[in-house]
């Protein structure tokens, strides 16, 4: 039986595949930017997000950290924070490199336990041979 790669996909290698002009998305769960060791470290996720070498991410769970990890990536922040908390607004958002021209923020009519949202964001971006 072969043994299983230590990563689950070479992202550098798919990437180097990929046209440069190519969208490059992803989607994380911050976890609020706590780690699996109960740290609490938006620095940590910044770096996450930089090997993701994408160009733009899609985040849940994210909290009054935002601003900090698009500045420290020099990305776009579009929030599409949910929830008001007593440690401020926490939910959904994305971060781009891409130029942001129209947004849109759509409620999800029917949650019962939690308030749920989704945010659509139009960038300048070509189609991907």
């Amino acid at each position: 039986m072969a043994k299983p790669p230590a990563r689950l996909a070479d992202w550098q290698a798919v990437a180097g595949s990929l046209a440069g002009d190519c969208l490059k998305i992803a989607s994380y769960n911050v976890h609020a930017c706590v780690g699996t060791d109960g740290r609490k470290d938006a620095a940590r996720v910044v770096g996450v997000i930089q090997e993701l070498g994408c160009d733009t991410v899609g985040l849940q769970e994210v909290d009054y950290r935002l601003d900090f990890i698009a500045h420290r990536l020099g990305m776009e922040a579009v929030p599409g924070l949910t929830l008001l908390r007593h440690d401020g607004p926490y939910g959904n958002a994305l971060v781009t490199r891409r130029r942001v021209l129209a947004v849109r923020r759509l409620g999800s009519p029917g949650a019962s336990r939690a308030t749920r949202s989704t945010s659509t964001s139009r960038s300048a971006a070509r189609r991907c041979a």
